[in-house]
């Protein structure tokens, strides 16, 4: 079945017994006990450690950070972008991608196609990069404005690129405009193939179904809410977050610029990581295979691209094969036992052992 951690955890936590087969006394298992620690003489010698600076945030902060905002100030709920929010999302990642397009083509100018699936990411990262940074030296409140501003850096960097470079770039896209239609397909056929799987599961607060999301989401509405980095601690009234967040971050970033709810936007945005990663296997698998030229033949030229589907399949697909063999098995109690129900474990799949 699925693994409920609050059961198994929290409720409930391992209790251990252990037997005194040696029938020791007290005295006897304490001295077993301590004989390899430091005698309390010799602790009572050691300098005393300056106290650790603490997690909280000064008076100060504190009343900066909860000026981040409102939830009605961040997100419209009643805008075209939250009634159309693929379509939202999809357009705000293209423009990302557009505006890093000719940076990534210097960059990866050593890669087949120029690394064109390798500059949405690297738009992505550059753009939330900035952000981070302004925020974090308090140079400008995390907010949709400071996104906008990173975007627009890093498109003037782009254009500068484009302007020295603009005959080589455009003579590419003018010979290669076909390729880089049909990488785009790849990707858009990544994003909408996990997009499926997230709606026939978009729990995000179940116990077992939607899994360590709720403390996902309440970290991504902290780094939402937050008006400079870190961002506040949503378990801990006070507090400075004390933990990992630059993924939340990115999001937060794509929420501030699409205005998109929040837990919209996460199932939005585990299918663009889904994506993104199967652009970049893609792209490392169809370079392995060496780079290709204008006077190869047709059937030369699909080796690259076999290669690169190749190099997806094996990283984002077959890499776990345990969804396959539940979906299997799922169908063949139906079909040879007439066992009907019967419901997919995410938990399991993701699981490198068994649940407690």
């Amino acid at each position: 079945g699925f693994a409920d951690e609050s059961f198994s955890v929290y409720d409930h936590p391992k209790v251990m017994i252990f037997e005194n087969r040696e029938r020791l006394s007290a005295t006897e298992i304490r001295t077993e006990i301590e004989s390899e620690a430091i005698s309390r003489s010799a602790l009572n010698k050691l300098e005393p450690r300056s106290p650790p600076k603490d997690l909280m945030m000064d008076e100060e902060l504190l009343l900066s950070q909860r000026s981040g905002g409102t939830w009605s100030g961040i997100i419209n709920k009643d805008s075209i972008t939250s009634r159309f929010p693929v379509a939202t999302w999809l357009a705000i990642i293209e423009l990302i991608s557009l505006c890093a397009l000719p940076l990534s083509f210097f960059v990866f100018r050593g890669l087949l196609a120029r690394g064109y699936l390798l500059a949405k990411i690297l738009g992505v990262l550059l753009t939330c990069f900035l952000a981070w940074l302004l925020s974090s030296l308090q140079l400008m409140k995390f907010e949709d404005t400071t996104v906008w501003v990173s975007l627009g850096a890093l498109t003037l960097i782009s254009s500068s690129v484009l302007y020295f470079r603009r005959v080589e770039i455009l003579s590419f896209l003018r010979i290669r405009w076909k390729r880089l239609v049909i990488l785009e397909c790849v990707f858009l056929l990544a994003f909408f193939s996990f997009l499926l799987i997230r709606m026939a599961n978009p729990d995000l607060w179940h116990p077992y179904r939607g899994g360590e999301k709720p403390m996902d989401m309440a970290y991504l509405n902290a780094v939402l809410r937050s008006s400079y980095m870190p961002p506040y601690d949503p378990w801990f009234s006070g507090g400075y977050m004390n933990y990992y967040y630059w993924g939340q971050f990115i999001v937060a970033s794509l929420i501030h610029m699409s205005g998109i709810t929040t837990e919209v936007a996460y199932n939005l945005a585990i299918p663009t990581l889904f994506a993104f990663t199967a652009g970049a296997a893609f792209t490392i698998g169809s370079n392995l295979v060496g780079r290709t030229s204008l006077n190869l033949s047709s059937r030369t030229k699909i080796i690259p691209f076999a290669a690169g589907m190749s190099g997806l399949i094996f990283v984002c697909v077959i890499g776990n094969l345990d969804g396959f063999f539940q979906s299997f098995g799922i169908l063949s109690d139906r079909i040879f036992n007439g066992i009907s129900g019967g419901e997919f474990d995410y938990w399991r799949s993701s699981r490198m052992m068994p649940p407690d």
